[in-house]
């Protein structure tokens, strides 16, 4: 029988050592440059990012973070890491901002360079730290460092000659237009709801950059390059809007990280006071808070251009109606195809939202079944329901619901 072989083994602190020497040779000769280097490019904040990854990584498979000698120094390459993310998130929001073609600019790219300076000054105390660590734990950092040629950016973007004269085949690409649209509003008006409410946490931004992220997918796979975006500039601007969006809430989101995992953990703890003291909490949440901002203030800018292309594509003016079910209510499912009627007459999209829960407002059964999920709750407690479409169809709906579907007791 053959014996098992063991899951894992402990290796001395000098074995580590060696180990980790070797795998972080290219983040230590992209850290040296930070000491010396004068210009910072998306490609090196992007090779510093991936290096540093790599190293945590290799930290991780070893419990580094589990061991009192080694759990600061990996902390020091996890907050390099994510402050890396965000300035090769903003520098690439600077370098493409004039390919947007959007009317806000200035103020945005002040504020962009301001916070490019932050997450500068924030990787040099960071890495200066890392070395004093590593002179402590005895880990050799060598001393050469990469060329500055290297990352160097051309400031006039370079590219083939453009000779294919033809559009992408996609069917329905107006159908397309509509529907990024109709989304892009649905998502810039929950971004801004949420924003008023006070400090998103890291996970809500990731649903918001996720969701932006869909919609430029979809636009790149159906609208770029079809005889819509040649014919209507319009469309290239709500382009802009989505990736400028999108770029905005990644920053936040990766800066949104590294404060709540590695500056303002729960409880009191010695490496969350010695991050402290090299990355100011106060300055770092003061990023956050512009970056989301501007993505805010993008975002609805990027909505009303939305929406003006709606109405043409679509003769559609968007309204969106909140209709609270009070407690108690009775709702009666069987007239369900009351609510669905408007919308299948229609041939624009509805959003229908009840207690959070998206469906399809053209769907009878999954209206029932949502209805049916809700029914306990509503014996407790008020349940919202969103409708966000074409401004006579959500009256219609709004108006069939009330009078066939719910019962209020009280």
């Amino acid at each position: 029988m053959k014996k098992s072989k063991p899951l894992g083994k402990v290796i001395s602190r000098e074995e580590f050592i060696s180990k980790l020497e070797k795998r972080g040779q290219r983040f230590f000769a992209l850290g040296n440059f930070l000491l010396i280097g004068r210009y910072f490019g998306e490609n090196y904040y992007s090779n510093l990012e991936n290096e540093a990854h790599i190293l945590e990584t290799f930290l991780d498979d070893h419990k580094a973070r589990g061991n009192r000698l080694f759990i600061f120094f990996t902390e020091l390459v996890a907050c390099i890491r994510w402050i890396a993310n965000t300035a090769r998130t903003l520098k690439h929001i600077q370098n493409r901002y004039k390919n947007y073609g959007l009317e806000r600019g200035k103020d945005l790219l002040v504020d962009i360079k301001k916070s490019l300076d932050f997450c500068n000054t924030s990787l040099s105390n960071l890495y200066k730290a890392l070395k004093d660590e590593a002179a402590i734990l005895g880990i050799r950092i060598p001393a050469y460092c990469m060329e500055e040629e290297d990352f160097l950016e051309t400031e006039v973007q370079e590219y083939l000659v453009q000779d294919i004269d033809e559009s992408y085949c996609c069917t329905y690409k107006e159908e397309k237009v509509i529907e990024v649209t109709f989304t892009y509003v649905d998502i810039a008006d929950k971004l801004s709801e949420l924003l008023k409410r006070g400090k998103p946490t890291e996970d809500r931004i990731e649903e918001f950059a996720s969701a932006f992220h869909r919609i430029q997918s979809k636009y790149d796979s159906y609208i770029s390059g079809s005889e819509e975006e040649r014919n209507d500039q319009r469309l290239k601007k709500a382009r802009g809007y989505i990736s400028v969006c999108l770029h905005l809430l990644e920053a936040a989101l990766y800066m949104l990280h590294l404060y709540e995992r590695h500056i303002e953990v729960e409880g009191p703890s010695e490496k969350k006071e010695k991050i402290s003291r090299i990355l100011s909490p106060s300055k770092v949440r003061e990023n956050i808070d512009m970056i989301l901002s501007y993505a805010n203030d993008c975002a609805l800018e990027g909505e009303l251009l939305a929406r003006e292309l709606l109405k043409d594509y679509a003769d559609m003016t968007l309204t969106r109606e909140k209709v609270i079910i009070p407690r108690g209510s009775v709702l009666h499912l069987r007239p369900a195809s009351a609510l669905v009627e408007p919308v299948i007459k229609s041939t624009t999209p509805v959003l229908l939202e009840i207690d959070g829960k998206k469906v399809r407002a053209n769907s009878v059964l999954e209206i029932i079944a949502v209805m049916g999920e809700v029914a306990d709750k509503i014996e407790k407690s008020d349940v919202e329901m969103v409708l966000q479409g074409d401004r006579e169809v959500v009256k219609k709906m709004k108006e069939n619901f009330l009078t066939k579907i719910v019962e209020t007791k009280y």
